[in-house]
């Protein structure tokens, strides 16, 4: 805000001024001047002059007073004014032409003639216009208005007073005329801010064009590795714009550490620290592969494991592990080039399984079933089996297999073995790549003929098809079938047959036999003759449940329903209820006594007595859901009753 303030006191011109007016007033009323009778005014553009104008500096680095624009005429009422950047305020003087007639102001303020009329805090650039009237007092007074437009001139000076870097200290140290710095800072060192203060308050600055604050930090930005430069722009008002550059140049890192380190086949030995270069892992036989784990302590560095660069914290690929020692080499190179490396020792053991992964025999099935476990079996064969051939597979490929002294590949098939009536035993020895030794043992009984020749149902064909070796069998029977025959011919006439514990007759057809919905077993047991040997055959006959989900009758009372009910139509529509029937009674009939019943979502026994539907005014409708017995067929039907 302008403002302006006063300065008291005047010359002795202006004492004679006052008392020549005096004399002048008194030689006027006694009649001794001429003119005291009121001599007209001078002409308008002659009154309510200023005598004098002038605009002094405070501030200044002279003490020259600026020129007014144009040069003063006290009829001339606009002039402008340009002062320095250095002035912050003006002092303006002006004399009035008639101090008897006239007053001044100033912006509004009563201000003597000739005294000073201070404007400080001047703005950069900034038009101030300043008012000055002149007013006459006089009846009929008139009114001149002078106006002066004074403007501070842009500052010219765009250097910096400061300028640091929070990185490290500014090469060569600052000064004002030098524009260009370097910083040399360490790795660790990731980020950096800059502070930048103009000489001249009221320049702008950028750095990296972005706007910065005087005196404040800038940032913090991030420092890549090597040079990372920076334009600081100074721009004062109304001046041309300075640079300076700074390059904060970030040290490359020497870090060649591990801050982890983990292995898949194992526990390293001793626990990691990354001042440790060399472990050991112990694994087991069974781990023929590894990957290794290795974390950067510094993610600007390399990593290679055996050779194969590696991202940091990554799992390697697979590692192939020899039986003995495998060593793993892990190389670290700093950004610097500084290197480093770890090793892992990876000690693999002999085999030592001597387990059976598979055992069968061409003669029979092994009684019990094979387990790598168990190593007694038995298997007995009918007489007419004169030969047997063995099968074994090792679980561990190391291994080595012998039968009855001789050596055979692992999966490979031995024999034929020829079977002697009564017992025989093959003994199966499995040594493991450590030399430890297992014995499987299958004793293999030849006895009388208890096969049949064949078998056949009257539900549906066997699954598999029928061999007299293969004694379990699947029938699939159609709902419809509820009842299946069984015919079994012996392939020795001297044994004997039961199906379902009755004695049958060799080629007799049994049965019927009832089937249930789902599954049915039907066994039928050989016993050769004198009892020296049996087999046992089983049927599962699973018969399929019914799909049907249809509705055999639908009755609605009171009322009509049409159309006419038939099990393939799923909507139908009552009339004829009345105003006062609260409910219909709805009976449904399933066309299949298996299928489930629901009567407008309530589970309801198939046909009489019915459901008492409640309807509602107007139109309600209901389903009537029929569910088949195989869970899965459904059908709706869904009746609509209007009730006037």
């Amino acid at each position: 805000m302008a403002h302006g303030s006063f300065k008291m006191g005047r010359s002795l011109e202006r004492v004679h001024a006052f008392f020549s007016c005096l004399i002048l007033s008194c030689a006027m009323l006694v009649g001794c001047i001429p003119g005291g009778d009121n001599p007209a005014p001078p002409p308008d553009n002659e009154r309510a002059l200023l005598a004098s104008l002038e605009v002094s500096t405070t501030g200044a680095s002279s003490s020259a007073s600026p020129a007014l624009s144009p040069p003063f005429d006290p009829k001339v009422v606009t002039y402008t004014v340009t002062v320095p950047n250095s002035v912050t305020a003006v002092t303006i003087r002006a004399a009035l032409a008639d101090v008897q007639r006239s007053i001044l102001k100033i912006n509004n303020q009563n201000v003597p003639s000739g005294d000073p009329y201070v404007i400080d805090n001047l703005k950069v650039g900034a038009a101030l216009p300043v008012v000055l009237l002149v007013e006459e007092t006089v009846p009929g007074g008139v009114t001149r208005s002078y106006t002066i437009t004074v403007t501070r001139s842009a500052s010219p000076l765009a250097d910096l007073a400061a300028l640091s870097v929070s990185a490290a200290a500014l090469s060569p140290r600052f000064d004002p005329s030098v524009t260009g710095y370097t910083v040399k800072t360490g790795n660790s060192t990731s980020s950096t801010t800059l502070t930048a203060t103009p000489a001249e308050p009221t320049a702008q600055i950028s750095v990296n064009g972005q706007a910065a604050i005087s005196g404040q930090p800038f940032g913090p930005v991030s420092l890549a590795l090597g040079p990372n430069p920076f334009t600081i722009t100074v721009s004062p008002p109304g001046g041309t714009a300075k640079q300076y550059s700074v390059v904060v140049i970030r040290g490359a890192s020497g870090v060649a550490d591990l801050a982890a380190l983990e292995v898949s086949a194992g526990a390293l030995s001793p626990a990691f620290s990354p001042d440790i270069s060399s472990y050991s892992v112990q694994t087991d036989n069974a781990t023929t592969q590894t990957t290794v784990t290795a974390l950067l302590a510094d993610a600007s560095a390399q990593l290679t494991i055996n050779g194969q660069a590696v991202s940091s914290g990554q799992p390697s690929g697979p590692i192939p592990l020899i039986i003995g020692d495998s060593t793993v080499a892990i190389d670290v190179r700093a950004q610097d080039g500084t290197t480093r490396s770890y090793s892992v020792k990876i000690s693999r053991p002999q085999s030592s399984n001597n387990n059976l992964s598979a055992l069968s025999v061409s003669a029979g099935a092994l009684d019990p079933g094979f387990a790598p476990t168990t190593t007694s079996y038995s298997v007995t064969v009918l007489s007419t089996v004169a030969s047997t051939t063995l099968t074994a597979s090792v679980q561990d490929p190391t291994a080595t297999i012998a039968i009855n002294g001789t050596t055979v590949q692992s999966g490979e098939t031995f024999g034929p073995l020829s079977l002697n009536v009564g017992a025989n035993e093959f003994r199966i020895v499995v040594t493991a790549q450590d030399g430890s030794v297992k014995t499987y043992v299958v004793t293999i009984t030849r006895t009388a003929n208890a096969n049949l020749a064949s078998l056949a149902l009257s539900a549906g064909p066997l699954s598999p098809g029928f061999d007299s070796g293969t004694t379990s069998y699947a029938v699939s029977a159609p709902n419809a079938n509820a009842t299946t025959t069984v015919t079994a011919t012996l392939a020795d006439a001297t044994s004997t047959l039961t199906i379902n514990g009755q004695v049958v007759a060799s080629g007799q057809v049994f049965g019927p036999l009832p089937l249930n919905v789902g599954g049915n077993t039907i066994t039928l047991v050989v016993t050769a003759a004198g009892g020296a040997a049996s087999k046992t055959y089983t049927v599962a006959v699973t018969r399929a449940a019914s799909s049907n989900a249809d509705l055999a009758g639908l009755v609605v009372s009171p009322g009509v329903m049409l159309p006419l009910f038939t099990p393939s139509n799923t909507a139908y529509t009552v009339t004829g209820t009345g105003l006062f029937t609260p409910s219909v009674t709805v009976m449904a009939t399933v066309a299949d006594a298996t299928a489930a019943l629901s009567i407008n979502g309530q589970v309801v026994p198939s046909g009489p007595p019915g459901l008492a539907v409640l309807i509602n005014i107007g139109v309600t409708s209901f389903p009537i859901q029929v569910r088949a017995q195989d869970g899965v067929t459904v059908k709706t039907y869904i009746v609509t009753v209007t009730r006037p």
